[in-house]
């Protein structure tokens, strides 16, 4: 039976960010998986494709959770195999269970997204897909306290450059709309704001930094949303809910539902907008916010 190993495009990103965390080399990795550093060469600048068997040791050497794994899969002449992702379901749905995980996924989408990789054209926007998320982020005890061990200090002011940066995006978004902004949105998300969560912080500092991650991120969904590109958007809207709980921001998160909300309805989805536009409410309550 003819089978075939499909990669998601996030494979080669992540594998990379994963193994400049732990500071290895590709000769050093290559002698821990036992593949040589020109093959890992190969498979972080997407020339070349993983077996399963090296993606699941890859995952239990740089200690990824099953997130290098979930990227690889082997499909038959019969159809793929039943148990693995879809390979039409973007990763960006997903709500991850740590913050760490969280981050990851995050990144990936916005490095994806400017890299022109962002799985999604085959993916139409599907309102149900927010209902997990939402559930989850109000089960949520929003008390993760996330903390960095990269090399890069990140302190207040780093946090303070983010969220001015992201105001004076949206002040061009209300002014021009969100096609004028958009790619420089995702840019700065890709390029500065990995970099920061990469970096060494505090909880305290950590709390400030993902809610204003977040904050960026609902920014870019808006954005993504206002040029008509509904399913990416939807990811955007996710992620920025699951950095919002990492932040243990309960009033942006509050907020986010409502923009979740807010955008099923404009598709026609009036459950799932009821839904939504019910748990902000919740949620605002709880956060002590009247306006939502």
């Amino acid at each position: 039976m003819a089978r075939r190993i499909l990669v998601d495009p996030g494979f080669p990103i992540l594998l990379k960010q994963l193994r400049e965390e732990h500071r290895l080399s590709l000769r050093r990795l290559g002698q821990k998986v036992h593949c040589s550093h020109g093959y890992l060469w190969d498979l972080e600048s997407g020339n070349k494709s993983p077996s399963i068997a090296v993606a699941t040791q890859l995952d239990i050497v740089l200690n990824a959770g099953g997130r290098l794994s979930v990227l690889v899969r082997e499909e038959t002449a019969e159809g793929r195999n039943p148990g693995r992702r879809s390979p039409g379901v973007p990763l960006g749905l997903g709500f991850p269970s740590d913050w760490r995980s969280g981050v990851d996924l995050a990144a990936l989408l916005w490095t994806g997204d400017f890299q022109n990789e962002v799985q999604s054209p085959d993916h139409e926007f599907d309102s149900a897909a927010f209902l997990i998320p939402a559930m989850r982020w109000l089960l949520s005890p929003l008390d993760e306290r996330p903390s960095g061990v990269g090399d890069r200090l990140v302190g207040p002011p780093d946090v303070e450059t983010v969220r001015q940066i992201t105001s004076v995006y949206r002040v061009l978004d209300n002014q021009y709309g969100g096609g004028h902004v958009r790619d420089s949105v995702v840019r700065f998300l890709a390029s500065e704001v990995t970099g920061l969560l990469r970096g060494r912080y505090d909880a305290h500092t950590g709390a400030a930094l993902l809610s204003a991650a977040a904050e960026a991120t609902q920014l870019a969904a808006w954005a993504t949303y206002d040029v008509g590109m509904n399913a990416l958007a939807q990811q955007y809207m996710i992620q920025a809910l699951r950095l919002s709980a990492a932040g243990g921001d309960r009033a942006l998160g509050a907020e986010i539902l409502a923009a979740m909300s807010h955008q099923a309805a404009y598709v026609g989805a009036s459950a799932e907008a009821t839904d939504l536009a019910r748990a902000a409410g919740r949620a605002a309550v709880d956060a002590g916010v009247a306006a939502i």
